[in-house]
């Protein structure tokens, strides 16, 4: 079973490095096959948003493409089961300690899904590691996401977070 979700995830990566953009959006289908589910919900109560605390939670070669991928300031989606998702978020490379994300807020449109990231950088004159970091945040994303179209990362100031494809981040145009 775990041989068959690091395939379908590696699946995943290979048509997300195809979309080329800085935010994704994917068909109904993607998110969920037809379930005989005609309602449409997409409210706050129907789709979470849950950190992940324990890496230990996810194959090892998620874990390693994600370790790879933390080298890049972005965001991807990665399809775990049927209606949930991993969202991995990233700063990119830091000449110090010090920087973290926060979730600040999940915001559901119509067809579309705003994550909203806190930026967090030291206080000035703060001591702070003196080594290259990466921070990241992964998530679950959860729910009934069937009519989701588009899912998009920004920061607190309204600036998007491009999408990272397996290790190129897309420019913004």
């Amino acid at each position: 079973m775990r041989k068959y979700v690091g395939f379908l995830i590696l699946v995943v990566l290979i048509i997300v490095s195809a979309v080329g953009c800085t935010s994704i959006t994917m068909g109904k289908d993607f998110f969920s096959e037809e379930n005989g589910q005609n309602e449409k919900n997409t409210s706050s109560e129907t789709i979470m948003l849950e950190e992940i605390n324990d890496i230990n939670q996810l194959p090892k070669e998620v874990t390693k493409l994600l370790n790879q991928l933390s080298k890049n300031r972005g965001y991807t989606i990665i399809k775990s089961e049927e209606d949930t998702f991993l969202l991995f978020v990233a700063l990119g490379e830091k000449s110090t300690g010090g920087y973290s994300l926060k979730r600040k807020e999940l915001k559901i449109e119509n067809e579309s899904i705003t994550v909203v990231i806190e930026e967090i950088e030291p206080a000035p004159g703060t001591m702070v590691t003196e080594a290259f970091t990466y921070p990241h945040k992964i998530f679950w994303l959860k729910g009934n996401l069937k009519d989701i179209n588009q899912v998009k990362v920004i920061n607190q100031y309204g600036e998007s977070f491009p999408m990272i494809n397996l290790g190129i981040t897309q420019n913004e145009k």
